[in-house]
């Protein structure tokens, strides 16, 4: 049984799911973070790639969008392969 205590942070909320326990609210919580960390990782690729189909340079890529250098040379090598 979970047991929710006030003031409880998300993150020991999460670990007791980790052990067995399961809240309801706390995995809709959870699901949303993690569909809206997706949404954002999918829309920095969508950036980057508009933005190498403009030759900015990788650091001005990296800075705008978040992203790896080596994720954005990933994104270059399938745009130059299409």
């Amino acid at each position: 049984v979970f047991y929710k205590t006030p003031g409880a942070s998300a993150l020991t909320q999460d670990n007791n799911m980790l052990f067995g326990e399961y809240d309801y609210e706390t995995d809709i919580r959870v699901q949303r973070r993690e569909a809206f960390e997706d949404g954002a990782e999918q829309k920095a690729i969508e950036t980057a790639n508009e933005a190498l189909k403009m030759n900015l340079s990788i650091e001005q890529i990296e800075k705008l969008t978040g992203l790896s250098e080596e994720k954005i040379l990933q994104l270059s090598k399938e745009i130059s392969n299409q």
